[in-house]
């Protein structure tokens, strides 16, 4: 959990710098830290899910996250799309930072329980 916080603010910050970028540069930093971030993030993901589904289901968890991924860049692209006609440029990328910050809080409020759970069933099945 703790490393998903810089890795969650990379991603919101890339975004923001997308956001008042006038330069070129701006938006190459920009891409590098979201390459950073997601690249941070996904493993943190993959191995939280991989920790509280059972051994036997590791497969269909893997298959169903990246399933959601797929999903999610389907459904979400013609919804930036349409933040964008109604927001502009910049205001898009200024509401899509607030993507991470609400991954964040979905992750303290479902997440943390269910590793908390595993961490437990693991502490007593080592005992």
């Amino acid at each position: 959990a703790v490393l998903i916080i810089p890795a969650l603010c990379m991603l919101s910050g890339c975004l923001l710098i997308h956001a008042y970028a006038t330069e070129t540069w701006q938006m190459t930093l920009a891409c590098c830290i979201y390459y950073f971030g997601w690249n941070a993030c996904e493993p943190i993901i993959l191995s939280t899910l991989f920790r509280i589904v059972p051994k036997d289901q590791a497969g269909a968890a893997s298959s169903t996250w990246f399933l959601a991924l797929d999903l999610s860049g389907l459904i979400m692209n013609p919804v930036v799309g349409m933040l964008g006609d109604s927001l502009g440029y910049a205001g898009t990328f200024k509401a899509c930072a607030l993507a991470p910050v609400i991954a964040f809080v979905i992750f303290l409020l479902f997440g943390m329980p269910k590793i908390r759970k595993a961490n437990l069933s693991a502490d007593e099945a080592a005992a």
